[in-house]
């Protein structure tokens, strides 16, 4: 993050504890000049946590999961090419490039759950953790954002691993500026991955109910039929079989030979009732 994002970016803050806007910055900290709350910087990331999302975030981190998500995150393992058993039905990069290109240099779209990699310079990174690339550490539940001030918002994989995904999405809401688009992304048939924690997956209906304060513009499933079974199907080998290199090669051969089926997707792009037999869901709208 340059340092004129930077500089914009303490424009749009605020304390997690008592969500003013008055803060003091230093060095090393930073203050707020309401309620006296103290925040600090690791590796020039600033970490504006409440106390109770703190004692919350830190017991996810440090469970068993937590500590693979960490450790993935800081040191990317280099993975056996496993084929990829996804074609999605809807087109992805076009909703990202709608509200992620913009000509104007403060134009700011906050990536919740963001990292290691950042999809464009205009992209704010949020995590629970100061990963690479992660440009703010919070809780989605309690955004340290004043209302009203980003253009933009997306979660992608992210409503799964909260325990309140109605707060987060309201969160969401309230930094989110009028006429400013969200983009979310989340499970449906998919089998538990705890990233820390997984305590919920979605329906379609279920999902677009979350974002009903939203305006939406586009709604659906993320795959058609075929990807969710082959998929299912890959992660039987990848969950049950003990034997890492066992797995890893009976993964490899699965997914090889099952490969060229996720095309016949193809033909559900527009069939109405893909949503009933989806990895994911995903909703577009605007405030």
């Amino acid at each position: 993050m340059n340092n004129n994002f930077r500089r914009f970016l303490r424009k749009m803050l605020c304390c997690p504890e008592c969500h003013s806007s008055k803060l003091k910055f230093n060095t090393h900290k930073i203050i707020c000049l309401s309620c006296r709350s103290k925040y600090r910087f690791i590796n020039d990331v600033p970490i504006l946590v409440d106390t109770t999302s703190k004692k919350i975030l830190q017991k996810e981190l440090f469970s068993t999961s937590g500590y693979v998500m960490v450790k993935e995150y800081i040191e990317p393992k280099k993975h056996i090419p496993v084929p990829d058993l996804t074609f999605n039905i809807f087109d992805r990069k076009k909703l990202h490039k709608l509200f992620t290109h913009n000509e104007n240099e403060d134009y700011v779209v906050l990536n919740v759950g963001g990292g290691p990699k950042r999809e464009e310079k205009n992209v704010l990174n949020l995590n629970i953790g100061p990963f690479p690339n992660v440009d703010v550490v919070a809780d989605a539940h309690n955004l340290p954002f004043r209302s009203d001030s980003l253009d933009s918002i997306m979660m992608a994989a992210v409503l799964e691993h909260v325990q309140n995904p109605q707060k987060v999405v309201e969160e969401a809401f309230r930094v989110l500026k009028k006429g400013g688009f969200i983009y979310a992304e989340t499970p449906f048939l998919q089998h538990f991955h705890g990233y820390p924690d997984h305590y919920q997956n979605f329906t379609l209906i279920g999902h677009n109910f979350l974002f009903r304060k939203f305006t939406k513009i586009e709604t659906g499933p993320t795959t058609g039929p075929f990807s969710t079974i082959l998929i299912l199907i890959s992660n039987f080998f990848d969950d049950f079989i003990e034997h890492k290199y066992m797995r890893k090669i009976l993964l490899i051969l699965t997914c090889s030979f099952l490969y060229p089926f996720k095309y016949l997707d193809i033909f559900f792009k527009k069939n109405l009732n893909s949503y009933k037999l989806t990895t994911g869901v995903y909703f577009f709208g605007v405030k």
